[in-house]
């Protein structure tokens, strides 16, 4: 039995040697890694995470600029990283500026007539590669006119005569003058930009004299004599009333429809010596007070007895218009469409009552200086629509005096000043009718002010600070500050502290706060000792020719922002010039004198300093002019808003010519 059991298991024993003797050492080496990979694989620690492929670099974009004719730019080609401004992109901070004979610049646009898409802004996104070419249009080269030197029409009368101009697609902006002496007519232009302009005459007043039509781009004028005449066929009298009214039936005008035809309702009105009238006018304005609706724009004019002048002329009147003439009189009334294509207005007149009674709210006012410095006082009068000359006078001026803008006002400011008690006399001069009010102020007032320090050295960038203190010290005081030049030191007032801030310039300038109520004052002077050496200073500004000019290429022009809020330059005056006259015209955003630029938003001030950093002078606008003597002085373009906040840049140009 044994026997046969050994058998199977010889036969078993060879097989798995004859197995394991066939397998090669590659197979063996397989074997062993697997397992090994497999035992990795079991291993609880995690596996390690893949590195992210980078992203590709941003794409690039290039703006080209096509003058499409125009004088040649300077750079006309820029290439920046997709999706910035074009200020961020370009480092510009204006549009490229081209020119050309006989044509105004409209914009940068991707279509050469203008019909694409155009870059108008420094801050315009760009988000792929564009060219934009120059638009332009042309200017007038010829005009006719249906006029030739003389037209002749009545007052509320309208012409209308055409210009035609060639090219028809022509550029354009048309302005109309007239005489210093001559208010007669008035005129509406009209251009469709189509090669016909309208312009609408109107007759205001009975006289003679030149108007002037000017097509401003291409600086073509026409002077033309114009005749306004009074009207030839019968006016209209006036109805006048005894008593205010605001029945729609009583105003005159209302029946009818003012418009391109008829713009000009015209009155007459007889109007008695030492007799006071009121005028009720109504319009859109005030068209509520009669209860009335849609009824237009339109002024109330009120002439002289000739028609050759206005005595009033109002777009609309609360409560009414009063007049007293000092001598009989026929006056005439118009209600004149100002603008819409239709409008409606109405006039009522009556007899003003006189004052009977100055009726006030308080008979006496107490006030303390504290308060504030100013009152506003009103009253009535009996009957409410009287007529009244104003007058007030007061005891004591130095603690308050009264104040009004007109004799019929029926109100008055009190402007005080110093504790005490001043009586105000409110008058009627027409009638005599008067009244009182008593004045009380309580409170004390300064007698002294002083600061803290009167003269302070500062640097660009320190900050210090003063203290006002008054005499005595408990005194009433409502502070107010001079003027100083802030880019020299910019100083600030919170409660009796006064910070002062270093500025950009070297330079000293006057610091002066003052009480309200009695002008008392103290004044601290600041020197701003910023360091400014010769050496720092490397460019020159040239002198260039002898006279004004307007051309761009005459000009040096900075740039200055936060970042470098001062541009220097040397000036050198040799012996051959000294004592001539040295001018800096200057140049800046809303004063250019028209040299082909076009500066960004910020401003610029110009100052002019000695070979040591003293200030001479310094400018706003306009020209620096000085007889200068030998020697070395500096020019500096300075940053207007030296302490905002913002990344705005300004540009400042010069000009520096010499003369005898």
């Amino acid at each position: 039995m044994k026997k046969r059991l050994m058998l199977p298991a010889v036969i078993a024993a060879l097989l798995m040697a004859i197995s394991f003797t066939s397998c090669s050492e590659e197979d063996d080496s397989a074997f062993e890694s697997a397992v090994a990979a497999a035992k990795e694989r079991n291993k609880e620690t995690p596996a390690t995470p893949s590195t992210p492929t980078p992203p590709p670099p941003p794409a690039n974009v290039t703006v080209t600029f096509d003058v499409n004719g125009g004088t040649a730019l300077a750079t006309s080609e820029y290439t920046f990283v997709t999706g910035r401004s074009f200020q961020s992109g370009s480092g510009l901070t204006y549009l490229p500026i081209t020119t050309k004979e006989g044509y105004e610049f409209q914009n940068w646009n991707t279509k050469p007539d203008g019909t694409g898409s155009s870059l108008t802004s420094l801050y315009q996104t760009i988000n792929s590669t564009v060219t934009y070419y120059a638009y332009w249009k042309p200017l007038i080269t010829k005009v006719e006119t249906t006029v030739t030197n003389y037209v002749n029409l009545e007052i509320g009368e309208q012409k209308v005569f055409t210009f035609k101009y060639e090219p028809a697609d022509a550029s354009t902006n048309w302005s109309y003058s007239v005489a210093s002496d001559f208010n007669g007519i008035s005129c509406t232009i009209k251009d469709n930009h189509d090669g016909f302009v309208e312009y609408t005459l109107s007759g205001t007043y009975a006289k003679t004299g030149i108007f002037t039509i000017t097509e401003t781009k291409s600086n073509k004028a026409y002077a033309i004599e114009a005749t306004v005449n009074k009207p030839s066929g019968n006016i209209p009298v006036l109805s006048l009333d005894t008593a205010s009214s605001t029945d729609p039936a009583k105003y005159t005008g209302l029946d009818k429809t003012l418009d391109s035809t008829t713009p000009m309702l015209l009155y007459k009105i007889d109007l008695l010596a030492d007799t006071s009238y009121t005028f009720q006018f109504v319009n859109r304005n005030n068209q509520d007070t009669i209860g009335a609706t849609d009824l237009g724009y339109c002024n109330l004019i009120l002439y002289n007895s000739e028609l050759t002048d206005w005595i009033s002329y109002r777009t609309s009147i609360t409560g009414g218009y009063q007049v007293r003439p000092y001598s009989s009189q026929t006056c005439y009334v118009a209600i004149q469409k100002s603008y819409g294509n239709t409008a409606k207005g109405g006039v009522h007149v009556y007899k003003t009552p006189s004052v009977t009674a100055i009726n006030l709210p308080e008979t006496t006012v107490n006030l303390t200086l504290s308060d504030n410095w100013i009152r506003y006082v009103e009253f009535t009068t009996t009957p409410a629509d009287a007529y009244m000359n104003l007058s007030i006078t007061s005891s004591d001026n130095t603690v308050a005096r009264p104040s009004w803008n007109y004799s019929t006002d029926k109100h008055f400011w009190i402007y005080y000043y110093k504790a005490g008690t001043a009586t105000f006399t409110i008058k009627d001069t027409l009638t005599n009718v008067s009244t009182t009010c008593t004045i009380n102020i309580t409170g004390t007032n300064v007698t002294s002010l002083a600061l803290s320090q009167t003269t302070l050295a500062i640097s660009q960038g320190e900050t210090k600070t003063l203290t006002v203190t008054p005499t005595p010290e408990n005194a009433n005081v409502s502070y107010s500050t001079g003027n100083n030049d802030y880019r020299i030191a910019n100083c600030s007032l919170s409660g009796s502290t006064v910070t002062v801030t270093g500025g950009v310039v070297p330079g000293t300038t006057t610091y002066t706060i003052r009480d309200s109520y009695t002008s008392k004052y103290t004044t601290c002077t600041i020197t701003n000792t910023t360091g400014i050496t010769a050496a720092a200073v490397t460019d020159e500004l040239p002198v260039v020719g002898s006279a004004a000019s307007t051309s761009l290429a005459d000009y040096t022009i900075a740039t200055v922002n936060n970042a470098q809020p001062v541009k220097y330059y040397k000036v050198e005056v040799p012996a051959a010039n000294s004592g001539k006259r040295y001018n800096f015209q200057t140049a800046r955003n809303g004063y250019n004198p028209i040299i082909g630029e076009t500066f960004v938003a910020g401003e610029c001030y110009f100052y002019l300093y000695d070979q040591d950093f003293n200030l001479l002078t310094y400018e706003y606008s306009g020209t620096i002019q000085r007889n200068l003597t030998a020697g070395t002085y500096y020019f500096a373009i300075v940053y207007y808003w030296p302490y905002e906040t913002n990344s705005w840049s300004a540009k400042g140009g010069v000009h520096l010519y010499v003369t005898n």
